[in-house]
């Protein structure tokens, strides 16, 4: 698997590349990788910490009343804790511990949509 990122981020944007960024995002190919490969694992916590709402990762359970959606937004404070140095180089001390603080609130780090049958 190959993954290319764009140069700018604006390029996410783009409704031009919608097609193209759902294609990479929404494959079985990347789904799997994700979960298999540090490397592309880290570069989605990144990009989450970089551009909130971006890149969400959604799991959808269908039960017999109805389907329910978790979507994240925020990468694991796992993650988040154990890439300390690199992130509070990139975003400072304070935006640092209010990204930890945002990642360990599962009010805010999740999402659950409810969809009854």
């Amino acid at each position: 698997m190959k993954l290319q990122l764009p140069i700018h981020a604006s390029s996410f944007f783009s409704p031009e590349r919608r097609v193209q960024w759902q294609m990479v995002f929404h494959s079985d190919i990347f789904e799997s990788m994700r979960k298999i490969c540090p490397p592309i694992s880290d570069i989605l916590n990144l990009i989450q910490c970089l551009l909130t709402g971006l890149v969400t990762l959604a799991f959808e359970e269908r039960l017999p009343d109805g389907r329910y959606r978790t979507t994240r937004g925020l990468p694991p404070a796992s993650w988040i804790n154990e890439n300390e140095a690199a992130l509070v180089e990139i975003f400072g001390q304070a935006h640092f511990k209010t990204l930890r603080k945002a990642c360990s609130d599962t009010n805010v780090a999740f999402k659950l949509d409810v969809f009854p049958k």
